[in-house]
């Protein structure tokens, strides 16, 4: 029931967007493909990110969209 109907209220855009902090260890669409991880190395004020992964590479211009909390995602 609950989580249900509150799920369908950020699909209504009521919630705000996500807000990534510097250092805040995402997962995030590289090179438009894959989920990695990484950090937040850079923001700005329009909500553009610039993440460095794992691997030293460097993904510029990606949205929150194309990113999720690190911690949310669960351990099998």
């Amino acid at each position: 029931g609950k989580a249900d109907a509150s799920q369908h209220k950020k699909a209504d855009g009521e919630a705000a967007p996500v807000v990534y902090e510097l250092n805040a260890r995402v997962m995030a669409r590289f090179h438009g493909g894959a989920f990695c991880e990484g950090r937040v190395v850079e923001r700005t004020d329009a909500g553009v990110y610039t993440v460095m992964f794992d691997d030293g590479e460097v993904e510029n211009d990606l949205t929150a969209d194309q990113m999720q909390p690190l911690a949310a995602a669960n351990p099998s």
